[in-house]
């Protein structure tokens, strides 16, 4: 028994096993040993994780990749500098300037609970120093 490919690209959903009992002529593609090619080919994968790796059984499907990416053989081979363009998803820019304001909000309500603090410490202080001239 085979083992079950899956498509690298974040939120594809092909497999060797439904592309095949679907009956679509869908193949997979290992990374790139050439390391410029292979960190575009990570790009395009768009992984939640920024530190994801492809392993040596990652593959990408040919449904990311121009026809004119492949040789015209049997099996179909990769062409040397192809990278997947196709059906990738899009780099989610505001999910990290979403990310960056959550975390400067964070950091000012910090910031603002800190004075706050501060501020009812100075109060408190001040109040004592009073009580104690009252007595």
């Amino acid at each position: 028994m085979s083992q079950i490919l899956k498509c690298s690209v974040n939120w594809c959903d092909s497999t060797s096993e439904n592309c095949t009992e679907n009956g679509e002529d869908v193949t997979f593609h290992t990374f790139p040993k050439c390391q410029n090619i292979r960190d575009t080919w990570i790009d395009a994968c768009k992984n939640d994780d920024e530190d994801w790796k492809p392993s040596q059984d990652s593959v990408i499907c040919s449904r990311h990749f121009t026809d004119d990416c492949f040789r015209q053989t049997k099996p179909r081979r990769m062409k040397f500098k192809s990278t997947p363009t196709l059906h990738l998803p899009k780099k989610i820019v505001w999910e990290r300037s979403l990310r960056d304001q959550v975390m400067m909000d964070y950091l000012r309500a910090l910031n603002d609970k800190r004075r706050l603090i501060k501020l009812l410490k100075e109060k408190l202080l001040m109040e004592r120093r009073h009580d104690r001239r009252k007595t």
